[in-house]
């Protein structure tokens, strides 16, 4: 005699796991995609929180460089003072990189100090 219960108990079996395994990768992805949007939120915040507390301190700096030559930028005294304020500021925060730009793009102060003086124009970055 064939046994319909055997087979409808496998069946469902087999059909909850795939709904269980389905709606457990559903909840992963939209956590880790809330997660990441956390993130995203936190980070800029961070960003508009540092640059309304730096901008004051040096913003005659960027309104000074000349926008032809940036290659004088690191030997400027206010590139420094812009390094000790960046540091002032982001002690005991999980900052990685600060750059700070002209208007036209010309990168005043990185954290990386070789690319300061580098202009950033339509995605492409070129030393001046």
């Amino acid at each position: 005699m064939f046994k319909f219960q055997r087979y409808f108990s496998l069946t469902s079996a087999v059909a909850l796991v795939a709904v269980i395994v389905v709606l457990v990768t559903l909840y992963r992805q939209n956590a880790f995609d809330d997660l990441v949007e956390s993130a995203s939120q936190q980070n800029a915040v961070l960003a508009h929180a540092l640059a309304n507390s730096i901008w004051p301190r040096i913003e005659s700096f960027p309104r000074s460089t000349p926008s032809t030559n940036g290659e004088d930028i690191p030997a400027r005294r206010e590139a420094d003072e812009i390094g000790a304020t960046v540091v002032e500021l982001t002690a005991g925060l999980p900052v990685l990189k600060i750059k700070v730009y002209t208007t036209e793009g010309i990168t005043i102060y990185s954290s990386e100090t070789k690319q300061i003086a580098y202009a950033h124009a339509s995605g492409r970055t070129n030393m001046l």
